[in-house]
């Protein structure tokens, strides 16, 4: 669990980096010129956004390499790395950047704010496509590997309604759940699971808790709609 806790927290910090330095540039797309600025921030935010998806890759690969080695036993096992997919990038930026800032300005709300509206989603979408490297590794990584049971959702310090309910179902996720999805400003990982054994993190068991709590005599969306009350607020 400790070395799910280290990578899950290098991984936050690399999504926190990840979006200031994409704030940092945002100026470049000037949102009463969009057409003439639009080329080159994405210019300057893609190879960004590349550079964090390799080094969270590489953390994700570090650190699968390490918990199978306890695990599983010392191997010459070597994690995939997944490559970084330069047109889902452009598109979500794009996307998130003069496309909302359009929609924004279209819906009427003032120049100034829909500057510190578009700088702040392209920012998270930016995040969510960099933590993609280690998200999408470990994904991989699970689904290749016949060591490997399933994987556990590892939550942010303080994830959402709907992840913290994820996480709440504990190691349960096999080698051919779907693949991981995450929303933007997402910092939640996954935990490889090697042994049947392998047990609880102690946030799935608190959360897992605070479902049984909150969800007594309720179903569907009401069920998660109390829980999502209960994290969210508590």
């Amino acid at each position: 669990m400790r070395l799910a806790e280290a990578h899950r927290l290098a991984q936050h910090r690399l999504g926190i980096e990840t979006m200031g330095v994409l704030r940092r540039v945002f100026p470049a797309l000037d949102l009463t010129a969009l057409d003439a600025t639009t080329p080159e921030w994405l210019r300057l935010v893609t190879p960004i956004v590349a550079a964090q998806h390799r080094r969270s890759a590489q953390l994700a690969g570090g650190y699968i390499e390490a918990a199978r080695a306890l695990d599983v036993g010392p191997t010459d096992y070597i994690a995939p790395i997944v490559p970084f997919d330069v047109e889902q990038v452009v598109t979500s930026m794009r996307v998130m950047g003069p496309v909302e800032a359009r929609r924004l300005t279209a819906a009427g709300m003032a120049l100034a704010d829909v500057r510190r509206a578009v700088r702040e989603r392209s920012a998270s979408a930016g995040m969510r496509l960099a933590l993609a490297g280690g998200r999408d590794s470990i994904m991989a990584a699970v689904a290749a590997d016949d060591k490997a049971l399933g994987y556990a959702r590892v939550g942010s310090g303080r994830p959402c309604g709907f992840c913290a309910m994820l996480i709440s179902r504990g190691p349960v996720y096999t080698r051919d759940t779907a693949m991981f999805q995450a929303h933007d400003r997402c910092s939640c990982s996954a935990r490889p699971v090697y042994r049947r054994d392998d047990g609880w993190s102690e946030q799935a068991q608190q959360l897992r808790d605070v479902w049984r709590e909150t969800t007594a005599g309720k179903s569907g969306r009401d069920a998660l709609n109390a829980f999502r009350r209960a994290v969210e607020t508590g």
